[in-house]
């Protein structure tokens, strides 16, 4: 088998042209084990290569779709999130609907991996549970991905306006039992999924997290766009904060 085509174009490592005239290509697995996928053509093996090479970023043995959830967080990135593409929804205008894209992050900094936690993983699962309940499977094919994980009923990835929805609902419903307990209270704030990543920071903050680690888990260039843009400190912590320089000063005299 050759390493050229017999047109003299280059192929790619693990590519060859056999002597049939047909292509392979050759990888081995993350255990180690070898394997080969065959095609009339060297566009039609590169498509191949291309599901193979996003099934091994998303964890996943080529050829063995069928596991269980288990089975997936059992081959999964450490118990980690690997950051490394987006999905948008393009308007196409008023009354002709939209589509969704899969593109790659915003900037260099955006594609990043994070520590799944404990409560992240088991929400993953109680979430996969629920759909296997509901016999809900996964109807989308963006770009070649699918799979989502969070899903509509339909089996469609859910979208952030749903997201605001349901957060608007769970809102009204704070603010209904609040005023029902104290019809002077102030309303509790109409909370969007941006808030969500708003109140990550914030609190990673007053848990005294490291912000080097913080502003590169939620995507930033920089520690100080982490600063000024997402830590408002609760008047709890800054008087925590406060009681700690107090304490020095009483200690150093």
């Amino acid at each position: 088998m050759s390493r050229y085509t017999q047109n003299r174009v280059k192929l790619r490592k693990g590519e060859y042209q056999r002597s049939n005239k047909t292509f392979e290509y050759r990888w081995s697995d993350r255990r180690g084990k070898r394997h080969s996928v065959y095609a009339k053509n060297l566009p039609e093996l590169r498509k191949k290569e291309e599901d193979i090479l996003r099934g091994t970023l998303d964890g996943i043995d080529f050829g063995k779709r069928e596991l269980s959830i288990n089975q997936y967080f059992e081959i999964w990135k450490n118990n980690e999130i690997n950051v490394n593409h987006t999905l948008l929804y393009y308007s196409k205008g008023k009354s002709l609907g939209g589509e969704y894209k899969i593109n790659p992050p915003k900037t260099k900094s955006s594609k990043r991996t994070i520590p799944m936690l404990p409560k992240v993983r088991e929400a993953f699962l109680k979430e996969k549970e629920y759909q296997e309940i509901l016999g809900i499977k996964c109807a989308a094919n963006i770009d070649g991905y699918t799979n989502f994980v969070f899903l509509n009923n339909k089996g469609n990835v859910l979208s952030y306006n749903k997201l605001n929805y349901k957060l608007l609902c769970i809102s009204k419903a704070i603010n209904e039992k609040l005023h029902k307990e104290d019809p002077e209270a102030p309303d509790f704030p109409h909370v969007h999924n941006h808030m969500l990543r708003h109140t990550f920071a914030t609190r990673m903050r007053e848990a005294g997290a490291d912000m080097k680690a913080t502003s590169e888990m939620m995507g930033h260039e920089g520690i100080l766009i982490t600063l000024t843009t997402y830590t408002n400190a609760s008047r709890e912590f800054k008087t925590r904060e406060l009681s700690t320089l107090n304490d020095y000063y009483d200690k150093a005299t």
